[in-house]
């Protein structure tokens, strides 16, 4: 039997003052890379609104009514601890 799989991945890179990271974005584009080669249909955002994430986080909970697995990632890296 085949699993039905889920996945919402979010990356924070950018920040108000200016500061840009490379490895939270670089991260999700990999993270969804290999997901979807496992098979996961991934919802992917980078440096997204607070507004795109809470859609996002609505259509990953409705996808885990349809899904048998549901992977959740989230990076976000603060410029200080850079």
């Amino acid at each position: 039997m085949k699993r039905k799989l889920t996945a919402l991945t979010i990356g924070i890179a950018g920040y108000p003052n200016g500061a840009e990271l490379k490895n939270p974005s670089n991260d999700t584009d990999d993270m969804e890379q290999i997901l979807s080669g496992l098979g996961f249909s991934v919802i992917k955002l980078n440096d997204a609104t607070c507004e795109d994430i809470d859609r996002s986080l609505e259509s990953f909970k409705d996808n885990l009514n349809s899904n048998d697995v549901g992977l959740f990632y989230f990076w976000a890296c603060h410029p200080d601890k850079r």
